[in-house]
Formats: C-alpha cells, sequence, structure tokens
C-alpha cells in the first residue's frame, strides 16, 4: 500500500484507502468471531473432547423437582439440612443421602452434577425447559430432546417406539419434528399395553383391510373438502399396526420376566419402569424416560423425599447393573433429574419450595466420566460457587455424547432453530 505524506489526497489514494479498510475490518471482525465463539466456555470445541459413544439414552425424570439438599448435595450440620442423614461415599469428603445406599456403593459410575442453573421455577415452564433445552416460546413447540435422538439416530420403519415415555407424560412431543417422533407412553409399566391385540375374530387380513378402507376414507374426505388429509394420521396408522404385529413387543411384558428379578427392581411403577427400560434398550429402543411422581415437597419433605429414594436406590441401581450385564451399560446415557431443586430454607410448613437458581442431577454411562462431583454450591447449597452449568449447556453435552451437531438446524415454518441452544456449550469435565 502507498503511504500518503501529506493531508491531501486524490481519488486513487481514496479507493486504495477504502480497499484496505476494509480488507482490516473483514479480518478484525474474523478474529472477533473466532473469539465470540469460545467465549463464555469452560470447555474447548466439541471436536476437541474425546468422541460420544452413546447409542441410546435413559433418563430418569422426577417429577415435581426434588431437593438438591436432600439427595446429592446435603450440608450436614448447616442449619436448614434438617432431618436429612448422609451417607459417605468411595469419593473424598463427598457424602450423598443416606436413604441411597446402593448408589453411594456405585458412586465410581456416577457423575454428580452439583451446579445445575436456571431460571424458570414454574412446574410446566421448567418440564418444558428440562425436556427440550429451549424455553417455552408461543410460536414453536421444540421437541424434546427424547424426540430429536429418535429423528437423529432412531431407525425410520422400527417395529417398536424410537421414544418411549413410561409413567405418564407432561405434553413432551416431537414438536415441529412431526408425530412420528412424539413419545409412545406408558401409563403403568405393570399393566399390559391396551389395545395391542386385535379384537377378537379380527385376523391379520381383515385388520389391513380395514386400515386400507379407513385410509381411502380419509383421502375421499380431503378431495371433497379441498383439504389435504393430515399426514400425521397416516403416521399413527403406520406405527401403530407396526406395533401390533411385531414380536418385539414382548419388552413391553413384564409377566415374562423372573419374579426375582421383578422383585429386585422393586414392585412400584418406578421399579418396574426401569425394568421396562433396560427390556427396551436391549430390543432397540434408542430412547426410554421412567418418571417418578410426588417430589413437590411443599410439605412433609423429610417424610415423602426418603420415600421416593428408596425407590430410586432400587431401581436406578438394578438399571445400571443390569445394562453393565446386557454390555449396555458404556453406551446408555442414563441421566437423574427434575426440573428444578428446591429452598434450602424451610418453609413454614416442614417442605421445600421450588429453587431453580441451584440444584443437582445425576448422569452415568455413555462415555461420561464416572467417580465424581462437578461443581458446588455454597454452605448452604442456595447458591453455585464453582462450575455453574445451564440447562444448554446440558443439552449441549448430551449432544457431544451422542455425537450430534448442536448446531444443525432445522425450521419450524420459516424459523431456523439449532438443535441445541447456541447459548449452550458441552461442559468439558463431563468427559475427560
Amino acid at each position: 500500500m502507498r503511504v500518503i505524506q501529506t493531508g491531501r489526497f486524490d481519488r486513487r489514494d481514496f479507493l486504495g484507502l477504502g480497499v484496505a479498510s476494509g480488507i482490516a475490518w473483514l479480518l478484525a471482525r474474523r478474529r472477533e468471531d473466532g473469539a465470540r465463539a469460545g467465549e463464555g466456555d469452560s470447555a474447548p470445541a466439541p471436536d476437541r473432547l474425546p468422541a460420544g459413544r452413546a447409542k441410546r439414552c435413559v433418563v430418569l425424570f422426577m417429577d415435581g423437582g426434588p431437593s438438591h439438599m436432600d439427595t446429592w448435595d446435603p450440608k450436614p450440620g448447616r442449619e436448614f439440612q434438617g432431618q436429612t442423614e448422609t451417607i459417605a461415599t468411595r469419593i473424598p469428603g463427598v457424602r450423598i443421602a443416606a436413604a441411597l445406599p446402593e448408589m453411594a456403593r456405585r458412586i465410581g459410575d456416577l457423575c454428580i452434577v452439583r451446579s445445575m442453573t436456571s431460571k424458570e421455577g414454574n412446574h410446566s415452564r421448567a418440564k418444558y425447559l428440562l425436556h427440550a433445552g429451549y424455553p417455552p416460546n408461543p410460536t414453536v413447540v421444540h421437541p424434546a430432546f427424547g424426540a430429536l435422538v429418535s429423528h437423529e439416530v432412531g431407525r425410520e420403519g422400527f417395529d417398536l417406539p424410537n421414544y418411549v415415555q413410561i409413567n405418564g407424560n407432561n405434553g413432551e412431543s416431537g414438536g415441529y419434528l412431526g408425530v412420528a417422533h412424539d413419545p409412545f407412553v406408558v401409563q403403568d409399566p405393570r399393566q399390559p399395553i391396551a389395545n395391542l391385540a386385535s379384537p377378537p375374530g379380527v385376523g391379520d387380513d381383515r385388520l389391513d383391510a380395514r386400515l386400507r378402507f379407513l385410509e381411502r376414507l380419509d383421502r375421499g374426505f380431503g378431495e371433497a373438502r379441498g383439504a389435504e388429509v393430515p399426514e400425521s394420521r397416516q403416521v399413527m396408522y403406520g406405527r401403530s399396526r407396526r406395533l401390533m404385529a411385531s414380536p418385539l413387543t414382548r419388552a413391553f411384558d413384564l409377566s415374562t420376566e423372573k419374579p426375582a428379578v421383578r422383585e429386585r427392581y422393586g414392585m412400584d411403577n418406578f421399579g418396574q419402569g426401569c425394568l421396562m427400560a433396560a427390556r427396551l434398550l436391549e430390543a432397540g429402543v434408542p430412547v426410554a424416560e421412567v418418571r417418578l411422581n410426588g417430589w413437590d415437597t411443599h410439605e412433609e419433605n423429610w417424610t415423602r423425599v426418603p420415600a421416593l429414594l428408596s425407590q430410586v436406590d432400587r431401581g436406578f441401581s438394578n438399571l445400571v447393573d443390569d445394562l453393565k450385564a446386557r454390555g449396555l451399560f458404556e453406551d446408555t446415557l442414563v441421566v437423574w433429574m427434575g426440573e428444578f431443586g428446591r429452598t434450602p430454607r424451610p418453609n413454614e410448613r416442614g417442605g421445600r419450595d421450588h429453587y431453580p437458581r441451584a440444584w443437582s442431577m445425576v448422569m452415568a454411562g455413555g462415555g461420561v466420566v464416572g467417580g465424581q462431583v462437578v461443581g458446588s454450591t455454597d454452605a448452604d447449597a442456595a447458591e453455585v460457587v464453582d462450575r455453574p452449568v445451564t440447562v444448554p449447556d446440558l443439552f449441549a453435552s448430551w449432544a457431544h455424547a451422542f455425537g450430534l451437531n448442536a448446531r444443525k438446524t432445522f425450521y419450524a415454518g420459516e424459523r431456523p432453530i439449532t438443535l441445541v441452544d447456541k447459548a449452550g456449550s458441552p461442559v468439558r469435565e463431563f468427559f475427560v
């Protein structure tokens, strides 16, 4: 570039200066963008982390919001701890609730995250956030993470649903991915699947003829009214028919399981749900979620939580053991969580209220490093003081565990939406 030595310059000088300034601006923006991509990330880019191993996932969802102080992040001796007793683990200095003795013995498999933090303290909004990774938005319905795994990992035309929820549903769906990725909901794992068999006297040929007739009726209805018949109806018909005809549906039938195995898990619906989840994963289902209700402990916290934890301890520990026995543990991501934590300071009714500012969750398998605690809260479990993990960070970590591109873009109508909220980054500590 020619140096301008005077305060006056001609047209050629002006053009040369403009081009150079433009190049300099572009280079600066490139450096700025590169810096911004890592801004706020305590972890390197996903491709610098060990490759994800997960091929399937089990979510153990504690519906209502479990108290972190009375489960995975107790504060023995503190004023607000209350009546919760604790038990030592093999990790020096790490104690958990005494009602989790089997999980304490398996601490080497667990990654306990004590520094979760979020902003949604309403049940329905928080459940949406913890399933979709995005806060609720009136203009779009986001798919649950199970639906994303169904879309990205599940097998099209597979006899069984790619996403199963056990013990109910709070409205999670395939969202903009469509009904093909909605969860198949099992209300009670101890009961047979309703309407799985054909009506008495109706064989396969007759059933298929009825479905073809129904398809013709739908098509004629649409043509007569100048409207398209929703594709979702045909998708659901196809899913239902494959499920009715498949021998793989025996994975849902716990009556075929050995009584001793069922009793080992616990005969409550959570324990039986964990057993069903293990059977479904072995049959090829990539995502199973098991719910345990009752965690909204505004009252009787110290009576209700130990009773719930006894179910968790049996179901969770046996699930881990059986996944190992079936050779599935190393590539199965197991997640234990609720929608938020509960207040460290008890209320006047002997309970704890909603508290999203600081809470705990647990992971195992799927390439996640066990035998560790990530992050910490202060002396009263009220504030995250080390390694905060947001919900987008958690979802980015799950995407990495599955080897998914967190920045993959989908379209809800004309609106571009990334697989994971761009605010999230994988948590390095989970994988190395």
